[in-house]
């Protein structure tokens, strides 16, 4: 006697569109990126400050 397995976890859920076939993609056309000319030089300059911050914690007890 043939018997369907018994699943540990239950299948995972399927992604239906409700088409029979995958629905169409258009095409693009990919536009042209922007580049430095040939020889060009391009210098890119970050300017940042760093703060620190000195903190003290005191703490005070009362004596019984």
């Amino acid at each position: 006697m043939n018997v369907a397995p018994e699943f540990e976890q239950p299948p995972p859920l399927e992604n239906v569109t409700g088409l029979l076939e995958p629905p169409p993609v258009a095409a693009t056309v990919n536009c042209v990126l922007k580049t430095a000319l040939a020889g060009a030089c391009v210098v890119t300059v970050i300017a940042w400050a760093a703060f620190v911050a000195v903190t003290d914690s005191v703490t005070w007890v009362a004596a019984l």
